[in-house]
């Protein structure tokens, strides 16, 4: 076993591991070959061939350690030597970069990337900020546009009902001056008749213009809550650029709590139920193996297997 212990994979003028494991595995081999004839040849139709037969199967059995115990000798050189390369780099990449930088980065480069992490952060709570501030604002022009809607369309109903009560004092003028039937009475409806009408055309006038100040002032708020809008889902933190190429960015990441075991269980039957009966099938195997014979929504059931002694 001394020639095993020193073929580990340095002497690179040796013939390919293929040749030396053909060579060194000769006997195993033929052994194993004579095995396999002599089961092929078994019948069991007694006590007597019954017993020969499990001899051949023992002796397969211990045939089938000796060659996994050859197969772990001479692997063993392999493995001390890839654990001692493994413990070398780790030893020089952990403090670095940590034992896992694929899983999670450590080491001093995680001291560096959690400043700029904390960083960047820092600029995504501001840009949130901002982006809430512009929401406001917007939200805040949008009903100051809704309460500019609302002041035209009420001057609209004043201006209907003062323009209602003009009409009503010109015909009333005109009803009293027909009943009077005098030159006094007329002069009087048409003064007053006139006054009316000069009114009326003042308080037109001054709708006019109320009412285009109110289209002004809504459209003026209505644009400044659609500018700020684009403003607000403008707002984003550019990455942080190196100067020479390196680029630090954040990534949203999700993540799963399951917070109601029942209801997910029940969800992830729907999507995957094969692998929610596998799981479930190793907690009751392993139940069953520590003795417990009585478990809900299983039959545990009892059979028989030989072995070999």
């Amino acid at each position: 076993m001394a020639m095993l212990d020193e073929s580990a994979p340095r002497n690179h003028n040796q013939p390919p591991l293929e040749e030396l494991l053909a060579e060194e595995t000769t006997a195993l081999q033929r052994r194993a070959y004579e095995l396999i004839d002599h089961a092929g040849r078994a019948v069991v139709t007694d006590d007597e061939t019954a017993g020969k037969a499990a001899v051949i199967v023992k002796m397969m059995i211990d045939h089938g350690k000796k060659i996994d115990g050859a197969r772990e000798e001479r692997k063993r050189p392999f493995l001390e030597g890839g654990r001692t390369v493994d413990q070398h780099f780790h030893a020089i990449a952990e403090p670095l970069v940590g034992s896992d930088p694929k899983k999670k980065l450590g080491g001093a480069a995680a001291k560096v990337a959690a400043m700029v992490d904390g960083f960047r952060r820092e600029q995504e709570r501001k840009a949130d900020e901002e982006r809430r501030r512009l929401e406001e604002e917007a939200r805040k022009q949008r009903l100051a546009a809704e309460a500019a809607e609302r002041a035209r369309q009420e001057a609209e109903v004043r201006e209907r009902r003062a323009a209602e009560e003009s009409a009503r004092r010109i015909r009333e003028a005109e009803e009293a001056a027909a009943r009077a039937n005098s030159k006094a009475a007329a002069e009087k409806a048409a003064r007053e008749r006139a006054a009316a009408e000069a009114e009326r055309k003042a308080q037109e006038a001054a709708a006019r213009e109320r009412q285009l100040q109110a289209e002004i002032e809504r459209r003026r708020a209505q644009d400044a809550a659609a500018a700020l809008a684009r403003q607000a889902a403008e707002v984003k933190v550019a990455p942080i650029d190196s100067g020479v190429g390196v680029k630090a960015s954040g990534r949203k990441i999700y993540a799963a709590v399951i917070t109601d075991l029942t209801a997910a269980i029940r969800h992830c039957r729907k999507v995957d139920e094969a692998s929610v009966k596998e799981a479930v099938q190793k907690i009751y195997d392993k139940q069953v193996r520590a003795g417990l014979r009585d478990l809900p929504g299983a039959n545990v059931i009892e059979d028989s297997t030989t072995t070999f002694r």
